[in-house]
C-alpha cells in the first residue's frame, strides 16, 4: 500500500521547534527559534516528551552540551 509508506512534506519556513512535556503535543511547552545546548536554564530539562517541528532540522540530545543519544529530527514526533 503506496498510501501507508508516504510521510507528511517537511515543513518549511524559519527554524522554530515546540517541546511539549507530555506525549501527542500536550503539556508544559516551550518554543525554540535558535540553538539551546541547556534547557535547564528554561526549566525544561529532561522533560521533553514530543516535538513540533514548525521549520528547520533540529538535533536533539538527551543531554546538555550535544552530550547522549543525540537524533535529528525535521517533522512533528508525537512520542519521544
Amino acid at each position: 500500500d503506496l498510501e501507508a509508506g508516504r510521510r507528511e512534506p517537511l515543513p518549511s519556513g524559519p527554524p522554530s521547534i515546540i517541546l511539549y512535556s507530555d506525549t501527542n503535543l500536550r503539556g508544559g511547552s516551550v518554543e525554540l527559534t535558535a540553538d539551546n545546548y541547556r534547557l535547564a536554564t528554561l526549566g525544561f530539562n529532561d522533560t521533553a516528551r514530543s516535538v513540533e517541528v514548525r521549520g528547520g532540522a533540529w538535533l536533539l540530545c538527551a543531554d546538555t552540551n550535544l552530550k547522549g543519544n543525540c537524533e535529528y529530527v525535521d517533522r512533528t514526533v508525537r512520542n519521544l
